[in-house]
């Protein structure tokens, strides 16, 4: 387990396209820096061809064309919040949704990975 900063990076995203395509929605950075270097992300709902079984999925956007999976949204014990990982368990995302999913705010911890969400789920409900 890493133990770098326990203080989450903001993100703030707003949908693009609700109810565009079945299944999937892009938000657009509305503010915060870019996360990984994007401003334009991708959650698309799972569509069963993972053994790990997440509720969603995050892609963002490199250049022209989206990135391959960067991890799944794993549903957690408060309502609408999800959490996933950046390389393999190093750094914890925790994505928060409206109740409507057209707003999104993603809380990166880098360098800082824990199973128990009870350490940084205080940063989320502000």
């Amino acid at each position: 387990m890493k133990t770098g900063n326990r203080k989450a990076t903001v993100h703030k995203f707003k949908a693009t396209n609700k109810g565009k395509y079945k299944g999937t929605i892009h938000y657009e950075l509305v503010s915060g820096k870019p996360f990984l270097n994007s401003n334009t992300i991708n959650i698309s709902k799972d569509r069963q061809c993972a053994n790990s079984s997440p509720s969603y999925w995050l892609k963002i956007r490199e250049g022209s064309k989206w990135s391959e999976c960067i991890t799944g949204l794993f549903q957690t014990k408060e309502k609408f919040v999800f959490r996933g990982d950046h390389n393999k368990r190093e750094s914890l995302i925790l994505f928060k949704f409206s109740g409507d999913a057209t707003e999104l705010t993603i809380f990166y911890f880098e360098n800082y990975f824990v199973g128990d969400l009870c350490k940084v789920l205080n940063q989320i409900q502000k």
